[in-house]
């Protein structure tokens, strides 16, 4: 516990340090013509469920007007609030661009990377992107607990699966059950639909359902949820949710071959001047062999399109390899080695990468890349060799040249560049990157300022205490991706109880180290301190309080700027599961040190995200406040900025995407800019797609309409597979005839027997599958003599693996539980307790809520009786089982007439039974031992 306390006080008081003594820097150089840096935060620490936001700053470093076009990656399963978009910027011009995105319930504990990216629409290789860690924090979920659920269902498959409703608590509650899926063509039901437990006391909650035929996402969520009445209001005790992967309901032809998948696209913009140009994109991505270990991935797209406003494309080419020991890299894309040496440069070029020498200790690559727009001819190339210390750690040596011609404004320079990297686990949860580099140049040069190094120490520590430690310094005489270049950050997030987090920040920013006017008109410094209060309100509800401390100024003579902003804001938000909000005012003081101006603005944030279904999903953001806001500010936007996206699949076939934002309003209250952007999505047969683009903004409109088609390409003919045949058969015939037109489907692929019911799949990947029969396709009340869903391993090989389906009329078994006549001679004690487990409005002489089970050696099902205490299997598999009805539920002093007992069900069979709740009898004993003695108070035998 010291230990603990100690290392806390020592990384909070490390944090400190580094808030009172970072300096400022935004870099000068940074990447080629464009540079981006966070201004939020370095991570953030949160639970599922939060919605969040990102402030990046975007600078336009070259000489002309560009669009930029930016692009967020997230985790799987993550979602963007505000959509991302396109802006344009003047020359040597910078904004502040939002990343709001929300964190799904999900979510994986451990750190997640979020990578945002700003790409020239008329030039790709302006461009620059930013990674930003979020910590997701484990959520501890004691009331709910799912013991069986599918991990993947077909289109109109049935499910059903267990959960087990706990109270941890230490009251007795009555929990009223629900359960509802995303999707709301697939029902689900949940049973029991209430329970009444005591403290301690768990119950199992039995889910069924059915996904519909004409599901066409790929993910159905099931939620349930446990709810309580509390003075007269009903809240949440508990939920949980589970995610079922979907295959759709096609049918798929047996492949022999191992297939590439790829798409032709062809496209015809029409761009605002009225002109149409056509161009086309052929892209594939996969594995080459059955076990997956080289991979190919290309693209191939043109002619340019660089009159469009909004669709301007470039021309480009390339083709990538990956196998275990060997990676290729060739044609237009990033390429480099390091982020100090030559971290994205974008041109035309090739790589190779020696992935595993020396018995996999060793690897090494190289790269060359040229200039492919021709504005400036310059060409990059380099090599690395990297030694595996093991445990996801290594030390590796970076070698890199930039060589750039000469033009009108700049003379010729050759930049030699080389690096010593290291990356090193530090812990179970911690890691520390570490990079030193030089170079040697031919440029004119006022000093030997020619380094550059780079530390970034991160983690989270068993108390749940995360951390980050950075700096990267390049000199005013380093070329490599960074130059003239200083930044430095710290952050810390420490939880102050169980539901009470602290997180301090601090960053700084340098540029134009040397104050060299020849090279920027402006040295800018700045300084970030940040602070925030997370409370976990309980019930989906949070709170949160922050402090910001930002300034910015020029130390080049005379002073662009020199400008101060302290901010105080407060978000409250709930998340409901489907549907999530926050809002978020925020008041800030600003100065403007050079001109004397200050103000006290504020604004309001609001994000709101709602998922009810797969088909259907809508964000909306909205900043409002004053219109007084100083240009320099970059926390606090000026007023009246909204917007939002509407995700709509209407039909299977048909898809809608729209977004909206407006950029906000200028100081004489006129609307700066706003965009529109719709994509309309037809499916067609055969995975043919139909997409029209209309991009709109206050000066512009363009059109773009696009033509999908996939391509497979036969690679190599699968030898590691498995070869199933069957038959299906009537097996209540003694002829065992075969059945036609019979749909099978194993996995994702789909067949139908013959007319002599035969069927076959010539080639499975060896492993365990689940083969399922089409109800529709054998009729109603048809089950299979098998256990269904039929279980089977498929071995590799050209033995082929041969079953036989029975198919037979099914049965159907129901009961009741009848209660005991009142004041008959079944009536005793207990009785007032047991007639209390009647539900009001139920037959006379029911109960409900009590669990009867069906099992043989190979299955077991189980249902609940209703509010008339009746139950019922239908279409089970005809032969003998064992019933039993158990007891939990029933008063002291209670049992069943029937306790268990085995039937026999023959095909078509409907059995009822009727079992009575009699009173247990009791048999009391005298035993004749022992000696009775009574003594009196004060007094001694």
């Amino acid at each position: 516990m010291n230990a603990r306390r100690g290392g806390r006080y020592f990384l909070a008081g490390l944090a400190v340090i580094l808030l009172l003594e970072a300096h400022s820097s935004f870099a000068q150089f940074r990447g080629r013509g464009v540079e981006m840096q966070v201004v939020s935060p370095i991570q953030i620490v949160s639970e599922p469920s939060r919605m969040h936001t990102i402030s990046f700053r975007v600078t336009n470093r070259t000489n002309r007007q560009e669009r930029f076009r930016e692009e967020a990656v997230l985790p799987k399963g993550w979602n963007l609030v505000i959509p991302m978009t396109s802006f344009v910027l003047p020359p040597q011009a910078s904004t502040a661009r939002l990343l709001s995105f929300q964190i799904p319930i999900n979510a994986r504990e451990g750190t997640e990377k979020i990578v945002y990216s700003v790409q020239s629409d008329r030039d790709p290789s302006i461009r620059d992107r930013a990674e930003y860690d979020v910590v997701v924090l484990p959520v501890a979920k004691t009331d709910f607990l799912v013991e069986n659920p599918p991990s993947s269902l077909m289109a109109g498959e049935e499910f059903e699966f267990a959960a087990r409703l706990v109270n941890s608590g230490n009251i007795p509650r009555m929990f009223q059950i629900k359960a509802r899926n995303t999707d709301t063509n697939s029902p689900v039901l949940a049973a029991p639909s209430e329970v009444f437990l005591g403290p301690g006391e768990g119950a199992a909650v039995s889910v069924t359902g059915k996904i519909d035929q004409k599901f066409q996402g790929t993910v159905a969520v099931i939620q349930i949820t446990a709810t309580i009445e509390k003075d007269g209001r009903t809240e949440d005790a508990a939920s949980t949710a589970v995610l079922v992967e979907v295959v759709p309901a096609v049918f798929r032809k047996p492949e022999p071959y191992h297939i590439l998948p790829s798409t032709l696209t062809v496209s015809a913009t029409r761009t605002a001047d009225g002109s149409t140009k056509p161009s086309f994109e052929w892209e594939g991505s996969g594995t080459l062999d059955e076990e997956g270990e080289k991979e190919l991935s290309f693209s191939f797209k043109g002619p340019d399109v660089d009159d469009s406003y909004f669709f301007t494309r470039t021309d480009e080419y390339w083709m990538n390899y990956s196998s275990r020991s060997l990676g290729i890299l060739m044609g237009d894309q990033p390429y480099g080695i390091s982020p100090l040496t030559v971290y994205s440069s974008y041109g035309r070029g090739f790589g190779v990468d020696f992935k595993s020498m020396a018995g996999g200790k060793l690897s090494a690559g190289l790269f060359y890349v040229r200039d492919r727009m021709g504005e400036e001819e310059w060409m990059d190339r380099g090599l690395y060799v990297q030694r595996s210390l093991g445990d996801d750690s290594f030390i590796r040596l970076n070698v890199a040249q930039s060589e750039t011609k000469a033009t009108d404004k700049k003379p010729e320079s050759e930049d030699k560049l080389w690096s010593l990297e290291a990356r090193l686990r530090t812990g179970k949860n911690s890691d520390l990157e570490l990079e030193y580099g030089r170079t040697s140049t031919d440029r004119p040069s006022a000093k030997d300022d020619n380094d550059a190094y780079r530390i970034l120490w991160r983690g989270m520590t068993e108390g749940k205490i995360s951390y980050s430690l950075g700096k990267t310094h390049a000199g005013a005489d380093y070329w490599g991706y960074f130059h003239s270049y200083d930044y430095e950050n710290a952050s810390v997030s420490i939880p102050l109880g169980a539901r009470l987090r602290l997180g301090i920040a601090a960053s700084g920013y340098e540029n134009n180290l040397d104050l060299r006017s020849g090279e920027s008109n402006v040295a800018t410094s700045e300084n970030l301190v940040q602070a925030t209060l997370d409370y976990d309100l309980q019930n989906g509800w949070f709170l949160m309080l922050g402090f910001d401390d930002f300034e910015r100024l020029d130390r080049l003579a005379p002073a662009n700027f020199d400008y101060a902003e302290k901010s105080y804001w407060v978000r409250l938000g709930r998340n409901f599961g489907q549907l999530n909000w926050s809002v978020e005012p925020r008041f800030s003081d600003q100065y403007n040190r050079l001109t004397g101006e200050s103000e006290s603005v504020w604004n309001m944030n609001f994000l709101v995200s709602y998922f009810p279904s797969p088909n259907l999903s809508l964000s909306l953001f909205w900043n409002l406040g004053d219109n007084d806001v100083l240009s320099e500010s970059y926390l606090l936007r000026g007023s009246s900025s909204f917007g939002g996206s509407i995700f709509w699949r209407m039909s299977p076939q048909l898809t809608l995407t729209l977004a909206y934002s407006r950029s906000g309003i200028s100081d004489n209250a006129e609307l700066l800019t706003n965009q529109f952007d719709l994509i309309a999505t037809y499916e067609m047969k055969e995975d043919r797609f139909l997409t029209l683009e209309v991009s709109k903004d206050d000066f512009e409109t363009e059109y773009r309409l696009s033509y999908q088609v996939p391509i497979g390409i036969k690679t190599v003919k699968k030898t590691n597979v498995g070869i199933l045949r069957g038959r299906v058969i009537d097996s209540m015939d003694p002829a065992k005839p075969g059945l036609p037109d019979v749909v099978v489907r194993v996995g994702s692929e789909a067949v139908v027997t013959d007319r002599d019911g035969n069927f076959i799949f010539p080639s499975l990947a060896p492993g365990f599958y689940r083969i399922m029969i089409d109800p529709k396709s054998i009729g109603y009340g048809f089950t299979t003599v098998q256990k269904y869903p039929i279980s089977l391993e498929i071995a590799g090989g050209p033995k082929p693996v041969s079953m036989e389906i029975g198919i037979t009329k099914g049965a159907i078994f129901r009961g009741r539980i009848a209660l005991p006549e009142q004041g008959g001679s079944d009536a005793g004690e207990g009785a007032a307790g047991l007639r209390e487990l009647a539900v009001s409005g139920a037959k006379p002489g029911s109960i409900a809520h009590i669990l009867v089970e069906l099992s043989r050696d190979d299955q077991t099902v189980r249902r609940s009786t209703d509010m008339n205490g009746e139950f019922v299997f239908d279409n089970i598999r005809p032969g003998s089982w064992n019933l039993k009805f158990y007891e939990a539920g029933l008063p002291a002093g209670y049992r069943f007439e029937t306790e268990s007992k085995s039937i026999e069900l023959a095909p078509g069979d409907v059995v009822e039974i009727v079992n009575r709740v009699l009173p247990k009898k009791r048999t009391i004993q005298f035993i004749d031992s022992g000696t009775v003695t009574t003594s009196s108070s004060g007094r001694k035998k």
